[in-house]
This record gives structure tokens, sequence and C-alpha cells, in this order.
């Protein structure tokens, strides 16, 4: 049990990090292209990978990274809409 909690605690760490530390307003903007939708996934994919440190379940940050970017492909796609609403759905989504 105690695995799962440090588990959930560095894949959120790495999310936070990803998102709201490392994220800058221009990345934000500019989510849209490729060049940056990518890079900013690449980035979920390596702090998760780092922070869960098992590195023989490499498959855990990748299925973090390809979840995440599912769910921002949706927010860029339908609406980058800035209200709290709209932030607390994108963020438990990530959850």
């Amino acid at each position: 049990m105690a695995d799962s909690y440090l588990l959930f605690a560095a894949l959120l760490l790495a999310h936070l990090l990803a998102d709201f530390v490392l994220q800058t307003a221009r990345s934000v903007a500019l989510k849209h292209q490729p060049r940056y939708f990518f890079t900013h996934i690449g980035l979920v994919i390596a702090l998760s990978y780092v922070l869960v440190g098992v590195w023989s379940a490499w498959w855990i940050a990748v299925g973090v990274g390809v979840a995440h970017g599912v769910i921002d492909a949706i927010k860029t796609r339908f609406g980058n809409n800035t209200n709290n609403a709209s932030f607390w759905i994108d963020q438990g989504a990530h959850l």
C-alpha cells in the first residue's frame, strides 16, 4: 500500500512540475504547435520516469505521458478556456 502512495506522489509531483513550474506562458500559448506540444509531453514522460525511479517500469512514464497528451490535445482542440471550471476539470482528468 505504501508503494502505491509513493508512486502516486511521484507522478503527482511530475505533473505539477511539468504543468506549473517548468511550463512557460509562451509554451502554453503555443501548445497547439507540435514542437511545443511534444516537448511538453516529453517533459512529462522524463519527469515521471525519473521521479518514479523504477528503471524497468518505463511503461508507467510512457502511459502517463500518453494520457497527459490525450487530455492536453482534447483541451487544445476544443478550447483552452481559462475559467475555474475548465481548469479544475482539466486537473481532475490529469489526476
